[in-house]
């Protein structure tokens, strides 16, 4: 069976907080698949800064230090979600496009389901769905 690689986008908007536990997550996964001998390959991850003024761009240069495949963008201002992800999504290389948001809400560990979902259904798009609500508002 042929290599499927993958390429993750994250459009990071103040994700300071919360990125060193998505690559760390990421990290875990793409261990695990190669331990596992599975035919995906993690690449790359592409985070796109979207002008954000938290010091997410310091902790993405930190991580791409540590951490050869990751691939941090940063963007001259704030241009909103889709068109961070849009920008990643040009500078991807894998075969497949897997976006995530930087707050985990999206699971690695769930890749392989919906690239599973994908190649057997012999679909150009697989999305998922939550199954309770993830962004909660106090109305």
């Amino acid at each position: 069976m042929e290599t499927v690689a993958v390429s993750t986008v994250t459009p990071v908007y103040r994700g300071a907080k919360t990125l060193p536990a998505l690559v760390h997550a990421l990290a875990e996964q793409r261990d695990a698949w190669e331990r596992d001998d599975l035919p995906i390959r993690l690449t790359e991850s592409i985070f796109v800064d979207d002008g954000s003024i938290d010091g997410s761009a310091e902790i993405l240069a930190q991580l791409a230090e540590e951490y050869h495949w990751v691939h941090p963008i940063t963007l001259a201002r704030n241009f909103g979600q889709h068109p961070a992800t849009i920008a990643g999504a040009l500078h991807a290389s894998g075969d497949w496009i897997v976006t995530l948001d930087e707050d985990l809400q999206h699971q690695p560990k769930d890749i392989v389901r919906l690239l599973y979902a994908a190649l057997t259904e012999h679909a150009d798009v697989v999305y998922a769905r939550p199954h309770g609500q993830v962004h909660q508002k106090i109305w």
